[in-house]
Parts: C-alpha cells; structure tokens; sequence
C-alpha cells in the first residue's frame, strides 16, 4: 500500500517544501523506529494531550452539575 508523506516539512511556512511524495507503508514501518520528535516537541505533545484530556474533563464536572440542577 501507498501513502503520502511530506519529506520536507518547513516549520516557517507551515507546510511541505515540495509536493507530497508516494512511499510504501512498509517504509513508514521501519522510519517509525527511528526518534522523529526532539525531547522538546515530546514535551510539548504532551501538555497538549494533557491540557486537553483536562478540558475534557471540566466539561464533563460541569456537563454533570448542570444536569443534576436541571433534574
């Protein structure tokens, strides 16, 4: 199976240098136990996660609250 991958990924601009290229899934097997992301991206990955998953959840204590008054 084929899929697309961006092979020049420019942080600056937001987007691909050149066109997406094809490659195998099997590439992307092997690419993938290669470190993609820096300790720092890491990190940041995960705040983000977890800032999310936080979210989540106060929308969901409060979603709850609401419900209990309205009954």
């Amino acid at each position: 199976m084929k899929v697309q991958v961006c092979r020049d990924f420019d942080p600056d601009l937001g987007s691909c240098r050149e066109p997406l290229a094809w490659v195998d899934a099997a590439e992307l097997v092997e690419a993938g136990t290669q470190p993609w992301l820096s300790v720092e991206d890491a990190i940041t990955v995960a705040l983000a996660i977890g800032m999310v998953w936080a979210a989540a959840w106060a929308i969901r204590a409060i979603a709850q609250q609401l419900h209990s008054y309205m009954r």
